[in-house]
């Protein structure tokens, strides 16, 4: 239990920090939503990435592991 709810607080906290740049790109990008938008983030090219947007997936990518 402790474990889940540590996952879900760095969750929580990773969403919290990058809310206004992911609210900002998903408003004024185009995207239909933040889910759609984090899916195409999922299979896109981190070269192509804004330095943010890597960042933000290498954050993710690392809390899948936990």
């Amino acid at each position: 239990m402790k474990m889940e709810l540590y996952l879900y607080e760095q969750t929580q906290d990773l969403f919290n920090f990058y809310y206004d740049k992911l609210a900002h790109e998903v408003t004024y990008g185009n995207h239909i939503g933040v889910i759609e938008y984090m899916s195409m983030l999922e299979r896109m090219d981190e070269e192509k990435m804004q330095p943010w947007e890597a960042r933000l997936m290498a954050e993710v990518n690392q809390l899948r592991l936990i």
